[in-house]
Protein backbone atom coordinates (compact mmCIF):
# COMPACT_ATOMS: atom_id res chain seq x y z
CA UNK A 1 0.00 0.00 0.00
CA UNK A 2 2.50 2.60 0.98
CA UNK A 3 4.13 1.67 -2.21
CA UNK A 4 1.37 2.24 -4.43
CA UNK A 5 0.41 5.85 -2.48
CA UNK A 6 4.68 6.77 -2.94
CA UNK A 7 4.00 6.13 -7.01
CA UNK A 8 0.46 7.93 -7.19
CA UNK A 9 1.75 11.06 -5.22
CA UNK A 10 5.08 11.35 -6.64
CA UNK A 11 5.86 9.67 -9.98
CA UNK A 12 2.40 10.33 -11.69
CA UNK A 13 2.79 13.71 -11.58
CA UNK A 14 5.65 14.20 -14.11
CA UNK A 15 3.83 12.19 -16.94
CA UNK A 16 1.91 14.95 -18.02
CA UNK A 17 4.45 17.21 -17.95
CA UNK A 18 6.67 14.46 -19.54
CA UNK A 19 3.67 13.10 -22.09
CA UNK A 20 3.37 17.42 -22.86
CA UNK A 21 6.82 17.37 -23.88
CA UNK A 22 6.94 14.48 -26.17
CA UNK A 23 3.46 15.72 -27.44
CA UNK A 24 5.11 18.92 -28.41
CA UNK A 25 8.13 17.06 -30.12
CA UNK A 26 5.84 15.45 -32.28
CA UNK A 27 3.63 18.21 -33.30
CA UNK A 28 7.26 19.64 -34.29
CA UNK A 29 8.18 16.64 -36.44
CA UNK A 30 5.09 16.73 -38.27
CA UNK A 31 4.90 20.39 -38.79
CA UNK A 32 8.56 20.79 -39.68
CA UNK A 33 8.99 17.46 -41.48
CA UNK A 34 6.04 18.33 -44.67
CA UNK A 35 6.46 16.67 -48.48
CA UNK A 36 5.30 20.70 -49.19
CA UNK A 37 8.67 21.93 -48.35
CA UNK A 38 10.35 20.77 -51.13
CA UNK A 39 8.90 22.78 -52.92
CA UNK A 40 9.32 25.97 -51.35
CA UNK A 41 13.06 25.58 -51.30
CA UNK A 42 12.95 24.79 -55.38
CA UNK A 43 10.93 27.90 -55.81
CA UNK A 44 12.24 30.31 -53.61
CA UNK A 45 16.02 29.24 -52.14
CA UNK A 46 14.45 29.10 -48.87
CA UNK A 47 16.52 26.62 -46.08
CA UNK A 48 14.06 23.90 -45.95
CA UNK A 49 13.53 24.73 -41.95
CA UNK A 50 11.83 28.28 -43.15
CA UNK A 51 10.09 26.43 -46.11
CA UNK A 52 8.00 24.10 -43.64
CA UNK A 53 7.46 27.05 -41.59
CA UNK A 54 6.28 29.12 -44.68
CA UNK A 55 3.81 26.28 -46.18
CA UNK A 56 2.64 25.04 -42.55
CA UNK A 57 1.23 28.56 -42.02
CA UNK A 58 0.06 29.35 -45.86
CA UNK A 59 -1.73 25.93 -45.86
CA UNK A 60 -2.92 27.48 -41.90
CA UNK A 61 -4.03 30.83 -43.02
CA UNK A 62 -5.75 29.57 -46.11
CA UNK A 63 -8.13 26.96 -44.08
CA UNK A 64 -6.65 23.93 -46.31
CA UNK A 65 -5.14 22.13 -43.42
CA UNK A 66 -7.67 19.39 -43.73
CA UNK A 67 -7.01 19.36 -47.33
CA UNK A 68 -3.44 18.72 -46.78
CA UNK A 69 -3.90 16.56 -44.56
CA UNK A 70 -6.28 14.11 -46.63
CA UNK A 71 -3.74 14.46 -49.55
CA UNK A 72 -4.30 11.46 -51.90
CA UNK A 73 -1.39 12.16 -54.94
CA UNK A 74 1.11 10.46 -52.89
CA UNK A 75 -0.95 8.11 -51.93
CA UNK A 76 -2.26 7.16 -55.19
CA UNK A 77 1.46 7.54 -56.37
CA UNK A 78 2.25 4.85 -53.78
CA UNK A 79 -0.51 2.51 -55.10
CA UNK A 80 0.93 2.92 -58.65
CA UNK A 81 4.10 2.16 -57.76
CA UNK A 82 2.66 -1.13 -56.38
CA UNK A 83 0.84 -2.06 -58.91
CA UNK A 84 3.75 -1.80 -61.50
CA UNK A 85 5.85 -3.72 -58.88
CA UNK A 86 3.73 -6.42 -58.79
CA UNK A 87 3.41 -6.71 -62.60
CA UNK A 88 6.86 -7.10 -62.73
CA UNK A 89 7.01 -9.47 -59.87
CA UNK A 90 4.49 -11.34 -62.17
CA UNK A 91 6.43 -11.44 -64.67
CA UNK A 92 9.45 -12.29 -62.78
CA UNK A 93 7.49 -15.54 -61.03
CA UNK A 94 7.14 -15.84 -64.72
CA UNK A 95 10.54 -16.05 -65.80
CA UNK A 96 11.63 -18.28 -62.74
CA UNK A 97 8.90 -20.95 -63.38
CA UNK A 98 10.16 -20.85 -67.43
CA UNK A 99 13.62 -20.42 -66.96
CA UNK A 100 14.11 -22.59 -63.72
CA UNK A 101 17.72 -24.00 -64.81
CA UNK A 102 19.35 -20.48 -65.93
CA UNK A 103 18.27 -18.58 -62.81
CA UNK A 104 19.31 -22.03 -60.89
CA UNK A 105 22.65 -21.77 -62.32
CA UNK A 106 23.05 -17.96 -61.72
CA UNK A 107 23.19 -18.44 -57.82
CA UNK A 108 19.39 -18.24 -57.08
CA UNK A 109 18.54 -21.17 -54.66
CA UNK A 110 14.58 -20.44 -55.19
CA UNK A 111 14.33 -19.28 -58.51
CA UNK A 112 10.47 -18.66 -58.46
CA UNK A 113 10.49 -16.84 -55.34
CA UNK A 114 13.79 -14.66 -56.36
CA UNK A 115 12.09 -14.20 -59.39
CA UNK A 116 8.96 -12.70 -58.09
CA UNK A 117 11.61 -10.43 -55.24
CA UNK A 118 13.67 -9.15 -57.93
CA UNK A 119 10.81 -8.16 -60.02
CA UNK A 120 8.64 -6.64 -57.45
CA UNK A 121 11.96 -4.28 -56.50
CA UNK A 122 12.59 -3.42 -59.83
CA UNK A 123 9.03 -2.47 -60.83
CA UNK A 124 8.18 -0.46 -57.46
CA UNK A 125 11.49 1.30 -57.40
CA UNK A 126 11.61 2.33 -61.22
CA UNK A 127 7.79 3.63 -60.98
CA UNK A 128 8.59 5.05 -57.63
CA UNK A 129 11.75 7.35 -59.02
CA UNK A 130 9.77 7.98 -62.28
CA UNK A 131 6.24 8.88 -60.52
CA UNK A 132 7.96 11.40 -57.86
CA UNK A 133 8.06 14.11 -60.62
CA UNK A 134 4.36 14.03 -60.87
CA UNK A 135 4.08 13.76 -57.55
CA UNK A 136 6.36 17.02 -57.19
CA UNK A 137 4.56 18.66 -60.06
CA UNK A 138 0.80 18.01 -58.40
CA UNK A 139 2.62 19.71 -55.13
CA UNK A 140 4.20 22.43 -57.09
CA UNK A 141 0.77 23.26 -58.60
CA UNK A 142 -0.90 22.82 -54.89
CA UNK A 143 1.72 25.88 -53.86
CA UNK A 144 1.24 28.02 -56.96
CA UNK A 145 -2.68 27.97 -56.59
CA UNK A 146 -2.64 28.36 -53.25
CA UNK A 147 -0.24 31.37 -53.08
CA UNK A 148 -1.65 33.32 -56.22
CA UNK A 149 -4.80 32.07 -57.15
CA UNK A 150 -5.68 35.19 -59.03
CA UNK A 151 -3.05 34.87 -61.28
CA UNK A 152 -4.02 31.64 -62.19
CA UNK A 153 -7.84 32.70 -62.98
CA UNK A 154 -6.16 35.36 -65.18
CA UNK A 155 -3.88 32.95 -67.42
CA UNK A 156 -6.20 30.14 -67.25
CA UNK A 157 -10.22 31.33 -66.96
CA UNK A 158 -11.50 28.15 -68.01
CA UNK A 159 -9.86 25.67 -65.65
CA UNK A 160 -10.05 28.22 -62.92
CA UNK A 161 -13.88 27.88 -63.47
CA UNK A 162 -13.81 24.08 -64.00
CA UNK A 163 -11.51 24.08 -60.29
CA UNK A 164 -13.96 26.79 -58.40
CA UNK A 165 -17.07 24.67 -59.28
CA UNK A 166 -15.21 20.96 -58.59
CA UNK A 167 -14.35 22.78 -54.95
CA UNK A 168 -17.84 24.21 -54.26
CA UNK A 169 -19.23 20.63 -54.95
CA UNK A 170 -16.56 19.38 -52.38
CA UNK A 171 -17.62 21.47 -49.76
CA UNK A 172 -20.76 20.99 -50.31
CA UNK A 173 -20.13 17.25 -49.85
CA UNK A 174 -18.40 17.52 -46.85
CA UNK A 175 -20.87 20.15 -45.12
CA UNK A 176 -23.64 17.41 -46.17
CA UNK A 177 -21.47 14.41 -44.59
CA UNK A 178 -21.12 16.54 -41.06
CA UNK A 179 -24.65 17.42 -40.48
Amino acid sequence: QGMSDFLWSKRIPCLPNLLDRILRKINYVVHELNEWAYVYVGLYGYSYTSAAKNTTELFRNKGWDDIVDNYLATNIMFMASMAVGLLTATCGLAFGVFEYKIMWSSGFTNPTTDGFLVGFLVGFLMSSILLSVVTATVNTLVICLAEQPVRFKVNHPELSNKLEGAWSQMMEDAHSDMS
